[in-house]
């Protein structure tokens, strides 16, 4: 099988003058290792050169966008597990000098039953002149731990727009690193939202002769959710109750029955005006979301709204 393989958002193969205009590779590293083993190799040594976080896990993904390369669509990928045990996923990525592309990582987990601990690290290469734009989404509820490291290495005059989000109701403990080269560019906007369940995050970027605007974080916790907060930016919080708690150096409010109020005399429902609320908190960060994903991470933020005010 041709290393140019790609694969659509139905995760049909496509093969052909189709790959070889797209240059995308986007499979499994299982399927990996047996159709384009060249690929990921020259790839792991990407990771292993700059990230330095890769290990041999045969579950995850690997996404390669080849030199110069500029995918019409967003490149998707669902790193969903159906494990409820202890788990460890990989996923890397790397965009070659030149190339344009646009990246979800989305993962809806299960509601596990039983205890479990998943571990995962992401790799991100962008190579000289690449442009990025990745989202990261994690829905995981049940009784499980789940600890996750993404690492962002940014070459001479790369760019990338990251956005991470995170919901559901199991604890987690999550580190995002960039490493910026000279001339490149990044900016970061996350969501946390924390029910029942601790978050612990940390942002570390380093860089010198790079931009990067100051990250953009929206916490919110309800139902005695912890998030534990260590980095800068521009961080704010929102407590939906007396039990939650925020740890961050920013400013963190109470929610406003009176707007909720406000909103529902003017014959606003219960659920618009609470999508209302979530939309004005969590803008900054909705914004940079491909829309069906925004749409979906607004009405979870809107009903825990509803549910805590109204």
């Amino acid at each position: 099988m041709a290393t140019s393989t790609i694969f659509d958002r139905n995760t049909r193969m496509i093969e052909g003058d189709l790959a070889a205009q797209y240059g995308v590779v986007r499979c499994r590293l299982d399927e990996a290792r047996v159709r384009c083993p060249a690929v990921l190799a020259e790839a792991l040594e990407q990771v292993a050169a700059y990230c330095n976080e890769w290990q041999p896990i045969d579950h995850g993904w690997l996404v390669d966008v080849a030199a110069g390369a500029a995918p019409p669509q967003a490149i998707e990928i669902n790193s969903r597990s159906e494990r409820a045990s202890t788990s460890q996923q990989h996923t890397v990525i790397v965009v070659h000098a030149g190339a344009r592309a646009s990246i979800v990582d989305g993962c809806s987990a299960p509601a596990y039953s039983g205890w479990g601990e998943r571990t995962e690290a992401i790799d991100v290469v962008v190579l000289a002149g690449a442009e990025l734009d990745y989202t990261l989404l994690r829905n995981v509820c049940g009784p499980t731990s789940e600890s996750r490291t993404a690492s962002v290495w940014l070459a001479e005059g790369a760019a990338i727009r990251q956005t991470f989000c995170t919901l559901g109701s199991a604890s987690e403990e999550a580190r995002l690193r960039m490493t910026l080269g000279s001339g490149s560019s990044a900016t970061l906007q996350t969501l946390v939202f924390a029910s029942v369940r601790t978050v612990e995050l940390t942002v570390d970027v380093a860089g010198e002769g790079s931009s990067i605007a100051p990250p953009v974080i929206r916490l919110i916790a309800k139902q005695g959710g912890r998030i534990r907060y260590s980095g800068n930016g521009e961080t704010r919080g929102l407590l939906l109750d007396d039990e939650s708690r925020i740890e961050a150096p920013g400013a963190v409010g109470a929610s406003d029955a009176t707007q909720l109020t406000y909103l529902r005399s003017r014959g606003i429902g219960a659920a618009d005006a609470g999508g209302m609320l979530a939309a004005g908190f969590a803008r900054p960060v909705l914004a940079s979301l491909p829309p069906p994903h925004a749409v979906e991470v607004e009405r979870v933020v809107a009903l825990a709204l509803q549910e805590s005010i109204g």
